[in-house]
């Protein structure tokens, strides 16, 4: 998820590691405005990131997206 609020951005991550997510907020600039992204670390291997991101948008209903960092 991205916020322009990183206090909206802290309350989703502590809400996601509360839950037992690896949450870290990640900063960044977007069309000249700074952005503040909530990530989940999904591992190292593809299928595994595809599994917590399955799960996250039962539990939540946050489909997210899966990125190659």
């Amino acid at each position: 998820s991205s916020f322009s609020s990183s206090s909206d951005a802290l309350a989703l991550a502590r809400e996601l590691q509360s839950q037992g997510y690896l949450a870290v907020i990640v900063n960044d600039v977007v069309d000249g405005k700074g952005r503040y992204r909530v990530r989940i670390d999904g591992g190292k291997q593809r299928e595994n990131a595809e599994q917590i991101q399955a799960a996250l948008a039962r539990k939540t209903g946050f489909k997210g997206m899966i990125v190659t960092l």
